[in-house]
């Protein structure tokens, strides 16, 4: 897969596409092709009781994207679904979630803040699991034939505590699994959707996560964790918040909590601005002939023109 430049627009004409487009033609020229998923995707919700607010900040994220676009087939939240991992923190997740306007399945990923708790990294990752009523915190499945293949941190890396680990901790046995299941699904004439809460980089298995990523075709590879502001993929410019320099697309699915905006200052400097009431998502379509990536500011209800990149996946 070649990397391509932010300004990389798609030439008129024809019923596929056949380039990359970003920016507001992309929802124009995808919609020349039919839609097979929608997708709702958020990240870092980060329910607690401490903070209730995040209660309210999730419900009204799930109505702006169920406005915006609705019939989604699915919801994905990439991890932090709490604050503290806390055993009180999941029902009163459970419950923003039943009293929210949200798609007819959802799929949830383990975040850094689910081991937050000060408890035994078993006793929370358990927690965890017995919520999502899975066995593991690595997982894959399939939706309108669209395989999606979810990765997850085992615990607390060396050198970290559990109050405030951020590292995703990616066992060789986990590695190993992804690497088969990824080759076993990845296709030229379909895209693969990886779920992982943090980016490659903040991982104990870095380089050979990106390697695994980059070896398959049509690999979409969605990370939450910075709470980064999607304007700043445009403003910076910087392609990690959403390109494919590293051989695959990655694409960072922002936070309802809180967001970090970046501001360019007069002398070059870059300062980040903690925006306490900002909230952004992401809408994904799977279309017959490409992903359409829509970022979406869910405070200010309103499409976030410059993140949107449609991605095209060929046709058998």
């Amino acid at each position: 897969m070649t990397p391509v430049s932010r300004r990389t627009l798609i030439a008129g004409g024809g019923a596929a596409l056949a380039a990359t487009a970003f920016g507001p033609s992309a929802p124009a020229l995808a919609s020349r092709s039919r839609r097979k998923l929608r997708l709702h995707v958020l990240s870092d919700v980060h329910i607690s009781d401490v903070y209730p607010v995040t209660m309210s900040d999730m419900r009204d994220s799930l109505a702006d994207l169920d406005d915006a676009a609705p019939d989604a087939d699915a919801l994905v939240i990439v991890g932090d679904l709490t604050e503290l991992g806390q055993q009180q923190d999941y029902p009163l997740f459970d419950l923003t979630l039943k009293t929210s306007v949200h798609p007819p399945r959802h799929y949830l990923a383990i975040g850094n803040h689910e081991y937050h708790a000060n408890e035994p990294v078993d006793t929370m990752r358990q927690r965890f699991l017995d919520y999502v009523k899975r066995d593991s915190v690595y997982f894959a499945t399939s939706l309108a034939g669209i395989p999606f293949i979810f990765l997850g941190s085992e615990g607390v890396p060396a050198g970290e505590t559990s109050g405030g680990t951020v590292t995703a901790l990616l066992s060789d046995t986990q590695m190993d699994w992804f690497e088969r299941e990824l080759a076993a699904v990845a296709r030229h004439d379909r895209p693969t959707l990886v779920f992982l809460h943090q980016p490659p980089e903040i991982s104990t298995q870095h380089d050979r996560l990106v390697r695994i990523l980059a070896g398959a075709p049509n690999v979409v590879f969605f990370y939450g964790h910075l709470h980064q502001d999607l304007n700043w993929f445009h403003d910076g410019p910087d392609q990690t918040l959403l390109g494919n320099a590293e051989g695959y697309w990655r694409a960072q699915v922002p936070a309802t909590t809180y967001i970090n905006q970046k501001v360019r200052n007069a002398n070059g400097t870059v300062t980040t601005v903690f925006q306490a009431d900002w909230k952004q998502g992401l809408v994904v379509d799977v279309l017959d002939d490409a992903v359409l990536i829509r970022g979406r500011d869910t405070f200010q209800h309103r499409w976030i023109e410059t993140f949107q990149v449609a991605i095209p996946v060929p046709k058998r």
